[in-house]
């Protein structure tokens, strides 16, 4: 069963995870994802995700 067919709407952390979870992790120290990013429609925040550190997000509001 996948994510999204728990639920149809997933919020960040949720969106976070499956990204996490599709990442190149397994592959060796220079072989990884290098940005991953999400982004909300409704309120203009994005967040984005540095080498697969996903404890470790940084924030930001478009205007």
């Amino acid at each position: 069963m996948g994510l999204l067919d728990e639920s149809e709407r997933m919020d960040r952390p949720g969106v976070r995870d499956a990204l996490d979870r599709v990442s190149k992790d397994n592959f060796g120290e220079f072989e990884s994802t290098e940005w991953s990013i999400v982004f909300n429609q409704t309120d203009g925040q994005a967040a984005y995700y540095h080498r697969e550190n996903y404890r470790k997000g940084y924030a930001f509001t478009i205007e």
